[in-house]
């Protein structure tokens, strides 16, 4: 397997578990040579920042959605593609569209951006 990613690590109740227990088995994994690379994936630029900051492990690739597109710049002016690029985490932005924000179809009920620019 080339890259074993924990999937939104935000909804985890224990941030700790994914910390302790988690990560080092995907690091036994990668010893063993089972998958090449361990990575996260989610929303919060926050969350991811704080999980690559306190991993027990090396944490190679992040993959972040919505922000980095016309409407949220915010993966940049966070800080967090300079802090990826400093941690040498391989950084992946998905949804260039703002997950149909800017297309023609409507985005998802849950989409993180205001009813405010939905509606435009």
């Amino acid at each position: 397997v080339d890259s074993m990613q924990i999937h939104d690590p935000e909804f985890i109740p224990d941030r700790e578990i994914l910390l302790s227990q988690t990560l080092p088995a995907l690091q036994r994994c990668k010893d063993e040579g089972m998958i090449k690379y361990v990575g996260i994936t989610g929303y919060p630029l926050d969350m991811q920042r704080d999980i690559i900051e306190r991993s027990p492990v090396a944490i190679d690739t992040s993959l972040v959605y919505c922000h980095y597109s016309i409407n949220d710049t915010t993966l940049v002016s966070s800080g967090f593609l300079d802090f990826c690029k400093e941690k040498e985490v391989a950084l992946i932005n998905a949804s260039p569209i703002a997950m149909g924000l800017l297309a023609e179809r409507d985005p998802p009920d849950w989409h993180p951006a205001s009813a405010q620019t939905k509606a435009l």
